[in-house]
């Protein structure tokens, strides 16, 4: 257990967004952020962190993501589509076990 948290607590802290640089400021709204929202999470969520399907958000709208099945939908499509730029689709499928488009 040891050294799975210490491999989260890296990926963690190396934690990106191929969606923006600026990780001070709501991505949705422009609010001061108060949250790191992974896309992808539950069983994904790591797999959110190592490709950068991450968002900074500030609470309001990271409620709002959670609340709002659509909007998490589009979400998940968008790191599906810029995914399959660089891999197939069945690659998609192995590492995050669903097609969403």
């Amino acid at each position: 257990m040891i050294n799975k948290s210490k491999r989260l607590k890296n990926l963690e802290i190396k934690r990106y967004s191929i969606f923006t640089d600026n990780f001070e400021i709501c991505y949705i709204c422009g609010r001061y952020r108060t949250d790191l929202h992974e896309i992808l999470y539950g069983k994904n969520r790591i797999n959110s962190i190592k490709w950068g399907f991450v968002l900074p958000l500030c609470r309001n709208c990271h409620q709002k993501m959670h609340a709002d099945r659509a909007l998490t939908e589009y979400w998940i499509k968008k790191c599906q589509k810029y995914f399959e730029l660089f891999h197939t689709r069945d690659e998609w499928i192995d590492t995050f076990k669903k097609n969403y488009l």
